[in-house]
């Protein structure tokens, strides 16, 4: 193999191995494709990835329960996470961990956060979201990875 293809073949796995290098739900399971580089730069927001309908799976919580939000984390950057449930025009109708602040800015390798869905909201489909801060690629935090998760929240688990 010639110099410029070994270069180049280099090249191209470094840029793989970036590509998989920010932020992806594994509890609820993210929306498909379930990438983990899927930011307000490239993607469009607010999941990166459109709704498939019913070829993504649905997880279904329970009114006011907990729930440890777990995701795959390959790269600590600086910054924060924040949950959100939005309705099915990509709105956010609860912020689980507060609007107008980021979680976790201090442990840039943490990689779930336990919550609480709001007492009396139910939804037969909705969308939890998380948004993981990329604070060192941006001067003002604003640079964002996104991962979203079917759901569908109900008063008693349907069996």
């Amino acid at each position: 193999m010639g110099s410029y293809a070994a270069t180049t073949l280099l090249f191209a796995a470094a840029l793989l191995h970036l590509s998989s290098a920010h932020v992806r739900l594994t509890f609820p399971p993210a929306r498909t494709p379930n990438y983990d580089f899927l930011d307000n730069v490239r993607t469009g927001g607010p999941c990166g990835v459109p709704d498939a309908g019913e070829s993504d799976p649905v997880t279904t919580l329970v009114v006011g329960s907990s729930l440890n939000v777990s995701y795959h984390l390959a790269y600590p950057h600086r910054g924060g996470i924040r949950i959100n449930i939005l309705d099915s025009n990509g709105t956010i109708v609860h912020a689980l961990l507060g609007l107008d602040s980021w979680r976790l800015e201090d442990d840039s390798t943490a990689f779930r956060q336990e919550v609480t869905l709001p007492d009396g909201f139910v939804c037969d489909r909705c969308v939890l979201q998380l948004m993981r801060q990329a604070a060192e690629w941006s001067a003002t935090g604003g640079y964002i990875f996104w991962s979203c998760a079917d759901i569908s929240i109900q008063n008693s688990m349907i069996l």
